[in-house]
């Protein structure tokens, strides 16, 4: 059993995370810093991420 973990750095660009994520069919995926999970990135939340930036949804409503 492997013992790394396959997360995200917190500066690591969010279209590299998303593309690996993808490929790899991955759900979700940690935030990793000083090898400690800081976080949890849903890939749900990419999704809204870049629909919302691209005035795609509506934010206030969601």
């Amino acid at each position: 059993m492997s013992s790394e973990i396959a997360g995200a750095l917190p500066d690591e660009h969010l279209m590299m995370f998303f593309d690996r994520m993808v490929k790899n069919k991955y759900h979700r995926r940690p935030v990793i810093e000083n090898n400690e999970p800081i976080g949890i990135v849903y890939i749900a939340n990419i999704y809204f991420h870049l629909f919302a930036r691209d005035g795609l949804i509506n934010q206030e409503n969601s």
